[in-house]
């Protein structure tokens, strides 16, 4: 069953609901601005309140949800999916996100991006890029206060204070073992 109709003439949007003969249930909203909630009254462009879940194999990936951020005018693109927690300040602030970032403008090349949140607010902490780099710290190879694992195996650790430190808790066994 399809029910559609206008809220109010401040706030109108579209309603879908399911049910039987007497009794509905909301299940998902357009509102005026464009916003879309799936048992959810939405707050971003897309609101989800559900499990999501959907069959992956390396061979033939299936993509449940797409998000795509499409612009043709030459700016490096990025498309986010933000995650929040049910304790978060009403869905002001995004906890986490995961998304994927053009690494230069025209480039087919992309990185994989997981941000977090901190006092400061939410920030990059770890990129994958196309060439199968592991940057956790930063967004380059090399650079500062971060660590790079690249395809061949090496860790690069660069800072300004110590690059490693080995705490061994226990007598037994070496801490640190070097191989040639």
């Amino acid at each position: 069953r399809f029910n559609a109709y206008k809220a109010d003439s401040t706030g109108a949007e579209i309603v879908f609901n399911t049910g039987g003969t007497t009794s509905f249930g909301q299940r998902m909203v357009i509102d005026s601005s464009g916003n879309v909630g799936i048992d959810e009254n939405p707050a971003y462009r897309l609101d989800v309140n559900d499990e999501i879940t959907g069959a992956y194999t390396t061979s033939n990936p299936q993509f449940v949800t797409r998000i795509k951020n499409k612009t043709n005018d030459g700016q490096i693109n990025s498309s986010f999916l933000s995650l929040q927690c049910s304790s978060d300040n009403g869905g002001a602030n995004p906890v986490a996100g995961v998304g994927v970032v053009m690494e230069s403008a025209g480039s087919n090349n992309s990185s994989f991006v997981v941000t977090t949140r901190n006092s400061s607010g939410n920030t990059e902490k770890m990129r994958i890029t196309s060439g199968g780099e592991v940057l956790i710290g930063g967004t380059t190879s090399g650079e500062l206060n971060s660590v790079t694992i690249n395809g061949g195996g090496y860790i690069f650790a660069r800072s300004t204070g110590a690059s490693a430190y080995f705490d061994k808790t226990s007598s037994d066994g070496a801490a640190v073992v070097f191989r040639r």
